[in-house]
């Protein structure tokens, strides 16, 4: 019997030990012994079997005292643990409080908005405090591609739709991500939006957001580049007069057509606006050049009309660039003329030869060749630097005529794309030139001359060639013949084909030639091209009676220089 009750007090013990309170366990032990010592007062036997004498119960009583204060202790040590734990884990709960608030605190006060989304892009969090005040507010689980629609329904739109992209996976993540729209538009502020992946996976990966307010750097940028335009507008004040008029009115002309043919005819809009652009860059109007690409992309990519923003913005940079250069330049008309020129009527004046004389001076009212051409040498070397093709050199060879000022100002806007064709696809890279074993150094020419009474401009290359089976294949994808030499130079020409998959701002649309064709045929001339593969190619444009009198002879800059090309071609 007593080691059945002995045994149900350690089970009680054990029991009040989960309270973790030493007083309910001191408590219930003073129970039990007060309990025992009753019973063996009224009936020993009832807790020993045998007539135990006082000291025993004694013992027995010390005893459970002792099994008590063991207990308590037991309980004493859980119970300080638990709450040395509960300490341990409120301090922690406060540092990592302290530290998110203080990354609050630092994202609420950069100059970027940072939030993370899912591959779905379905928000994580909201974010820094400034994400809400550019994006407006929104929660967690919304889809940030309609956060950013509500901002500007446009972008919202363009962001969706190259995500699809991204979930598709197809191509590298990096490569998707980078080819995501950046540039939002606040009314005015415009923000830089990029997305950083932060695991692997689409799907189930993380992406980092991020916003910047780019305004002020665009603002800057806009400046600089209005600063380095008007530099260049001075130096083409002073070195090509005649040039700069004509681009004036070329680019009025164009102004006047693209805000009338709205819903017009989008090729031949086009074309206009890929001289214009061509020309743009020729004249360091880089803003002008940029925005004719933009609207060129609306009109042929995206097969639809001009947005009115980017005719505005066009029309503005546009009408301030002319209303600088009217500035600049003076009101009255000038007569050019080289130092041999004035050398020579010097000349044949002191030798009485009055008709000579008179029609030297005379021919001063015409335009000179040469300036012209240098300026393509320009836009070449400039073009050949922008796309990485430093060791390009182009060569002038220099010739003494001149044409009516008005009369081919189409056909030389239209010219620069030859000289752009040039660089970008009939030069090789270096690597490339290597392999076929050319000369690392290429070769672009510009020259003018005289076939009788007529005017020829060639833009020769020791390029690659062109690529007539290329040609072929894509004039075919075009439903356009090319069974023939010359169906093939058709569709060279043809509105739309290009040899090349990819759009760049310099080339891909296949609208350089056609609009130099249309320019020259609308002037009674004729493009004549001839090519190797592996040596270059060589485009003729042919001015039927450019040349009112015979050209002065002058020593060429190059003598020597043998084309690549049969001298039938020459001729």
């Amino acid at each position: 019997m007593q080691i059945e009750m002995h045994f149900y007090f350690f089970v009680v013990l054990a029991l009040l030990a989960v309270f973790a309170n030493p007083q309910v366990i001191l408590a219930a032990s003073a129970t039990v012994a007060l309990h025992h010592l009753a019973l063996w007062f009224v009936q020993p036997r009832s807790v020993f079997n045998y007539d135990a004498p006082l000291w025993v119960v004694l013992v027995h009583a010390l005893f459970i005292v002792m099994e008590a204060v063991g207990m308590c202790f037991v309980a004493r040590s859980f119970f300080d643990n638990v709450i040395g734990l509960d300490r341990i884990v409120r301090q922690r709960t406060a540092a990592l409080d302290d530290h998110a608030r203080y990354l609050k605190l630092v994202l609420d006060n950069t100059e970027e908005a940072l939030l993370l989304v899912d591959g779905r892009l379905r928000v994580l969090d909201t974010g820094a405090a400034r994400t809400q005040d550019w994006l407006g507010e929104f929660a967690a689980g919304d889809h940030f591609g309609a956060v950013l629609g509500r901002a500007d329904p446009l972008f919202g739109e363009q962001f969706r739709a190259a995500w699809g992209q991204v979930e598709d996976g197809f191509l590298p993540l990096p490569l998707l991500l980078d080819q995501l729209p950046f540039r939002l538009s606040l009314g005015g502020r415009q923000l830089d939006v990029r997305l950083r992946c932060v695991t692997e996976g689409a799907d189930e990966g993380r992406f980092l957001v991020v916003l910047r307010d780019v305004t002020l750097l665009l603002e800057r940028e806009g400046a600089e580049r209005e600063r380095s335009e008007s530099l260049a507008l001075v130096e083409r004040v002073m070195t090509d007069r005649q040039g700069l008029v004509e681009f004036l009115a070329e680019g009025d002309e164009i102004m006047s057509a693209l805000m009338a043919s709205r819903g017009g005819d989008q090729i031949l809009l086009a074309r206009a606006l890929h001289t214009l652009k061509g020309n743009a860059a020729v004249f360091g109007l880089t803003a002008v050049a940029e925005r004719c690409h933009v609207i060129e992309t609306e009109l042929l990519e995206e097969e639809r009309q001009p947005s009115d923003a980017n005719v505005e913005a066009l029309l503005t940079q546009w009408t301030r660039f002319a209303t600088k250069a009217e500035v600049l330049m003076s009101r009255h008309e000038s007569v050019e003329m080289t130092r041999p020129e004035y050398d020579a009527i010097v000349a044949s004046a002191e030798g009485g030869q009055v008709s000579e004389t008179l029609a030297r001076l005379r021919e001063l009212r015409l335009e000179p060749v040469m300036p012209r051409l240098l300026h393509f040498k320009q836009q070449a070397q400039l073009l050949a630097s922008r796309l990485g093709k430093e060791r390009v050199t182009v060569i002038v060879e220099d010739c003494a005529l001149r044409v009516e000022p008005h009369r081919w100002v189409r056909v030389w806007g239209a010219l620069v794309h030859l000289v752009r064709n040039a660089i970008d696809h009939g030069i090789e890279s270096s690597d490339e030139r290597a392999e076929l074993g050319k000369k690392p150094d290429a070769c672009v020419w510009l020259r003018a001359r005289a076939v009788g009474p007529d005017l020829a401009v060639e833009v020769e290359d020791d390029g690659r060639g062109i690529d007539w089976e290329r040609v072929r294949q894509k004039a075919l994808a075009a439903g356009r013949p090319a069974g023939s030499a010359l169906e093939l130079e058709g569709a060279l020409f043809a509105d739309g084909l290009s040899t090349r998959d990819e759009v760049t701002e310099t080339s891909g649309r296949g609208v350089g030639l056609s609009a130099l064709k249309a320019a020259v045929e609308a002037s009674g001339g004729r493009v004549e091209v001839s090519s190797k593969a592996g040596k270059g190619t060589l485009f003729r444009v042919l001015l039927p009676s450019a040349l009112e009198r015979p050209p002065t002879t002058r020593r060429s800059l190059v003598p020597g220089r043998t084309s690549a090309f049969p001298a039938a071609a020459q001729a």
